[in-house]
């Protein structure tokens, strides 16, 4: 049996005011789509799809290779078949071109998605306006270093958030990561951070 685990993640490479929003973005990927050259195959794609001011789809480009030509290929083929957006905007309002960020994990008879982490924190003393979990984005160069993180949900504390970042971008690596010659190598994880008190 097949399953899939799709995480998406928005970055833009200028940020404009707002990132493109995908239209109905579980209609990406199904269990029908496994390439049948690659159904003994799993791994992760990180793919950056350019964005027009209009909302469609100009192109796309694998940062993070699964190490399987089919699936890299499938990733991006279907990711501009079927994905529209409503554009980005600049701070003026109007609409202007963009880059959407998806993971998408190709696996076996797994549920679980190997890009999406959960992870506990102890600490003296929880700050009052602590009420939730803190959910992150994190970047990763092509050594698989973090590089950046952004808060995609916050704890309710500001400080608990920045924390949580700043914690996350000392600690956290992945395995060193494959692109094609040429290309930028990037990756995009999930991570969900609870704190808890001693």
């Amino acid at each position: 049996m097949l399953s899939f685990a799709i995480a998406i993640a928005l970055q833009m490479v200028t940020p404009p005011a707002s990132d493109p929003q995908p239209i109905d973005l579980q209609k990406l990927i199904s269990p029908a789509d496994y390439p049948r050259d690659a159904r003994s195959k799993a791994g992760i794609v990180t793919i950056e799809v350019a964005v027009s001011a209009e909302g469609k789809p100009t192109g796309c480009t694998v940062t993070e290779s699964s190490r399987s030509v089919s699936l890299d290929t499938q990733s991006c083929k279907l990711a501009v078949k079927r994905l529209r957006f409503v554009p980005a905007q600049n701070g003026a309002g109007a609409a202007v071109s963009g880059v959407f960020r998806t993971v998408l994990t190709w696996t076996i008879g797994i549920n679980k998605s190997p890009v999406m982490f959960n992870s506990t924190q102890t600490v003296a003393v929880l700050p009052s306006d602590y009420a939730r979990p803190v959910k992150m984005r994190l970047e990763f160069d092509a050594t698989g270093h973090s590089e950046a993180c952004r808060i995609r949900e916050s704890s309710g504390s500001h400080a608990i958030d920045q924390f949580a970042c700043e914690r996350i971008l000392k600690d956290t690596a992945i395995a060193p990561l494959k692109a094609a010659k040429g290309i930028t190598a990037r990756a995009v994880r999930f991570m969900t951070l609870t704190f808890v008190a001693k």
